[in-house]
C-alpha cells in the first residue's frame, strides 16, 4: 500500500454558492450536469473547471463521514469513474474531503465527464446515487521568450543569450531539452536549463556564441512535437564582430513604467554622460541607466503611437568604441492594455489619510473591490505564514465582507492612459480597531476600454452596480470549510494562447488582480535584538513623529506564547527581556493596534554595513587604560576599569586581579 501525496488542489465549486450579479458574472455557468437537487445535502464542493494535467479532484462532502480514516492511503472501493476512462486511486483527505489521484497524468486539452458513486458511501438510490461533474485539463502549448545578447566581462571574444519557454502546464524537463535547439555555422551550441514557476517556465542560457572578425548568426529552432505539442518555429540572430562596436536592438517597454531599452554590442562605459546624446521626438529630458551592454532610458512624459528616437554620436563602450554616425529608430507605444495597479506598497494608513487607499488603472471602464476582514484575534496566526503584507491561507482567518463595483468612466478621464484613482474604504466598511483588510482590484472584459477591430468591446449588456452588495461568497459553504484550495479565477471560454489578448474572455482571469492589506493605525515600531535575551523597541506617531508612551507590548514565539513584556517610556523606548525566540510583536494603546514580526528573515538586511562586532562565548568583557599613553620609570600609574555587565552577574565590591 502505498501512500499519496497531496498536489495543490485545483479549482473547487461549491455546490450552495450564490454568486450576486455583477458585470462580471453576465450569465450562469456553461456548466451543465444531470443531478438532483437534493445532492447538496451530501456535497457542497467538487473540482471544476480548468485544471493541471497532475491535478487531483475533490469531493468535499457537506458532514464528517464515519468511515473516514487513514488519510491519504488508498480506499478498495470505486468511487471516482472518469470518461475517457482514467486509472486511479481514491483516499481520504480529512474526514470530509475525498481525492482522486489519477496513476498517470491526464491528456493535456482533454474534456472529462467524472461520476462520483455516492451510494459507496451513503445509502442512497435512484437519482442521488450518483453525483456526476465535469472538468477540462489545460492544452499544453508554450510561448518562447527571446533576450538580446550579452558579451561575457572581460571577454569580448564571446556572447551569451538566455530566454525563456513559458508553458501552459507543467512540464518535465527532460521533455523540454528537446524542444530547443542553437546552431551557430552548423555547430550545436550548448543550452543550459533552469526549471522555475513549478517547472512551468523553463529558462535557458545559449552559451559560449564565438563573436569573429566577420558578422556571423545563430539559428534558434523550437519544435514541440517531442513533448506532443503543436508549435514550432525559428529566429535567426545576427552576431556582430568583434571589431564593431554598434546598436543590436531597440525594444519598448510599457510596464512597471515606461521604458525603452537599447542594446549595444559591447559593455558601455560606465559614468560617461548622455545628456543631449539621445532624444525622443525632439524630447532630450531623458534619465538614463546603464547595465552592462543595455542602457535603459526613462521619460517623464507618457507616450502613445509612433514616435522618433535619435541617437547622436558619442556614446562609448567599455573597450573604448563608439558610435560614429547619427542613428534613427522609430519606437511603437502601442495602447496600453487594461490593467490595474497599487501605488505603494504600505500597509499601514494612519489616521490623517482616514482610509483612503489610492491605485492607479487603465483601458477599464470600471473595477471590482472585494475586502476580505482578518480578524483581530486571528492576526497572530495569520503571521505565522506570511509577512503583514501577504495573503496566503487567508480563509483560515479572514471572511469576506463587502464586494462594490467602481465606475471609473463616469470621471471623464481618458481610459486609454494611466490615472489615478482611490476609494475611501470608511465609506465601504466600518473598520474594527486592530483588524487587517485584505482589499483586492478585479476586473472582467465587460470593463474594457480596450479598442478590438476597430470598435469598443460592447459594455452595454453589463450594469455596474452602483449599491454596495455583499460577496457572495459570505453566504457560501466556501468559508466554511478549511480542506480546499482557493485557486485561480479562470472565465468560461479560457484559452491559454489567448491570455494576453485583451480582445478575448482568457485575458481577464485572477492573475491580473492586485491586492494588498490595510491596517488603521497610527502606531510606528522598531524593533532592535542584540545577542543578549534582550529587545529595544521604540515607539512613534506615524503623524507627528513623537514617541508614544504607555504603549503596551508584547512579544511571541512562533507558537504564539508570551516570552516578554513591557510599555513604552515618555521616549518611546522599552527595553523588554524575552525567554526565547522572538517571532512577532503587539503593540497595543487604547484603541490603536500594531503588528511587527521579528523572527531572522523579517529583519532587515545588514549586508552592506560592517556590523560584526566581538562575541563574547564566557565570560564578561572589560577593558583597562589609564590616564595617559606613555610613563616615565619611577611614575605611578592610575588605572581605570569598565565592565560591560548588563545583567549584574557580579556582585558589588568584586575583586579584580
Amino acid at each position: 500500500m502505498r501512500n499519496l501525496n497531496l498536489l495543490r488542489f485545483p479549482a473547487i465549486v461549491s455546490i450552495s454558492l450564490i454568486l450576486s450579479f455583477s458585470a462580471c458574472d453576465p450569465g450562469k455557468s456553461s456548466q451543465e450536469t444531470d443531478n438532483s437537487p437534493e445532492v447538496a445535502n451530501y456535497i457542497s464542493a467538487y473540482t471544476s473547471g480548468v485544471i493541471s494535467a497532475d491535478a487531483e479532484l475533490i469531493i468535499r462532502l457537506t458532514e464528517k463521514h464515519p468511515g473516514a480514516s487513514s488519510f491519504y492511503e488508498p480506499i478498495d472501493k470505486k468511487l471516482f469513474i472518469l470518461e475517457p476512462a482514467v486509472e486511479g486511486q481514491s483516499y481520504w483527505i480529512n474526514d470530509r474531503t475525498l481525492g482522486f489521484k489519477p496513476d498517470q497524468k491526464l491528456e493535456q486539452g482533454q474534456k472529462y465527464r467524472a461520476t462520483f458513486v455516492l451510494s459507496e458511501l451513503f445509502d442512497v438510490s435512484g437519482s442521488l446515487s450518483e453525483f456526476y461533474f465535469g472538468f477540462q485539463t489545460r492544452v499544453l502549448d508554450f510561448k518562447t521568450n527571446i533576450g538580446a545578447l550579452k558579451p561575457y566581462p572581460g571577454q569580448s571574444e564571446y556572447y551569451f543569450l538566455t530566454g525563456e519557454l513559458d508553458f501552459s502546464d507543467r512540464i518535465e524537463q527532460d521533455k523540454v531539452e528537446n524542444i530547443l535547439s542553437a546552431n551557430q555555422d552548423d555547430a550545436a551550441l550548448t543550452i543550459h536549463w533552469r526549471a522555475m514557476q513549478n517547472k512551468r517556465v523553463y529558462e535557458f542560457t545559449v552559451d559560449s556564441i564565438l563573436r569573429a572578425e566577420e558578422e556571423g548568426k545563430i539559428l534558434l529552432s523550437w519544435d514541440g512535437k517531442p513533448a506532443g505539442i503543436d508549435n514550432e518555429g525559428n529566429e535567426t540572430i545576427i552576431v556582430p564582430s568583434i571589431t564593431d562596436f554598434g546598436l543590436l536592438d531597440v525594444k519598448v517597454y510599457q510596464l512597471p513604467s515606461q521604458k525603452v531599452v537599447l542594446t549595444f554590442s559591447d559593455l558601455l562605459k560606465g559614468g560617461q554622460m548622455l545628456d543631449g546624446l539621445i532624444s525622443i521626438d525632439g524630447d532630450d529630458e531623458l534619465t538614463f541607466r546603464i547595465d552592462g551592454n543595455e542602457l535603459e532610458i526613462f521619460s517623464e512624459q507618457a507616450r502613445q503611437g509612433v514616435v522618433s528616437l535619435s541617437i547622436a554620436p558619442g556614446i562609448k563602450s567599455a573597450s573604448g568604441g563608439e558610435i560614429k554616425k547619427q542613428l534613427f529608430r522609430k519606437l511603437n507605444f502601442s495602447r496600453l492594455k487594461p490593467q490595474v495597479s497599487l501605488v505603494s506598497k504600505g500597509v499601514v494608513l494612519p489616521s490623517s489619510h482616514g482610509l483612503t487607499l489610492p491605485f492607479k488603472a487603465v483601458g477599464l471602464n470600471a473595477v471590482d473591490v472585494r475586502i476580505i476582514k482578518i480578524f483581530e484575534n486571528n492576526i497572530p496566526q495569520f503571521l505565522q505564514v506570511n509577512k503583514i503584507d501577504n495573503d496566503r491561507e487567508i480563509r483560515r482567518v479572514g471572511r469576506p465582507v463587502l464586494k462594490h463595483t467602481i465606475d471609473l468612466a463616469s470621471t471623464g478621464l481618458d481610459m486609454n492612459t494611466w490615472n489615478l484613482f482611490s476609494v475611501d474604504l470608511s465609506e465601504l466598511i466600518n473598520p474594527d480597531p486592530g483588524s487587517i483588510y485584505n482589499i483586492e482590484f478585479g476586473f472582467c472584459m465587460g470593463y474594457s476600454a480596450y479598442e478590438c477591430s476597430g470598435q469598443r468591446i460592447d459594455s452595454s449588456m453589463y450594469a455596474l452596480q452602483d449599491e454596495e452588495d455583499s460577496w457572495g461568497f459570505e453566504q457560501s459553504s466556501y468559508w466554511d470549510n478549511y480542506d480546499s484550495y482557493y485557486g485561480s479565477y479562470y472565465p468560461d471560454g479560457y484559452e491559454w494562447r489567448e491570455r494576453d489578448n485583451p480582445c478575448h474572455v482568457s485575458y481577464y482571469f485572477s492573475r491580473r488582480f492586485v491586492s494588498t492589506n490595510v491596517l488603521a493605525s497610527d502606531l510606528g515600531i522598531i524593533a532592535k535584538a542584540g545577542s543578549a535575551d534582550e529587545m529595544l523597541v521604540v515607539v512613534t506617531d506615524i503623524i507627528s513623529a513623537e514617541p508614544v508612551q504607555g504603549v503596551s507590548l508584547e512579544v511571541l514565539n512562533y507558537q504564539l506564547q508570551k516570552i516578554g513584556s513591557g510599555t513604552s517610556g515618555a521616549d518611546g523606548f522599552a527595553e523588554i527581556g524575552v525567554d526565547g525566540s522572538p517571532f512577532m510583536l503587539i503593540a497595543t494603546t487604547g484603541k490603536q493596534k500594531g503588528y511587527l514580526r521579528i523572527d531572522d528573515g523579517s529583519a532587515l538586511s545588514v549586508s552592506n554595513f560592517d556590523v560584526s562586532g566581538k562575541t563574547v562565548e564566557k565570560g564578561l568583557r572589560g577593558f583597562i587604560y589609564g590616564d595617559r599613553g606613555v610613563w616615565r620609570p619611577g611614575d605611578t600609574l592610575f588605572l581605570n576599569f569598565i565592565l560591560d555587565d548588563r545583567q549584574n552577574r557580579l556582585p558589588e565590591g568584586h575583586p579584580l586581579v
